[in-house]
């Protein structure tokens, strides 16, 4: 349980230190992610995103299961 944890915390450490570039990667704005703005209401669903994001991780988490 430690060991799940200290992933966990060191994933997070790690994104946080790098999330100046990720924001500026064209990730979020993937075609096929519903986007609607009308008026004063925005509603963003990144659907393309998080079926790529499930792929890689995934991948990642399968190959080091092997």
């Amino acid at each position: 349980m430690q060991k799940i944890f200290l992933v966990i915390s060191m994933s997070s450490l790690c994104l946080a230190i790098i999330w100046p570039w990720l924001k500026k990667l064209p990730i979020g704005s993937l075609p096929g992610d519903i986007n609607i703005k009308t008026g004063n209401f925005q509603f963003y669903f990144p659907l393309s995103t998080m079926i790529l994001f499930s792929i890689i991780l995934s991948s990642i988490l399968w190959f080091l299961k092997k």
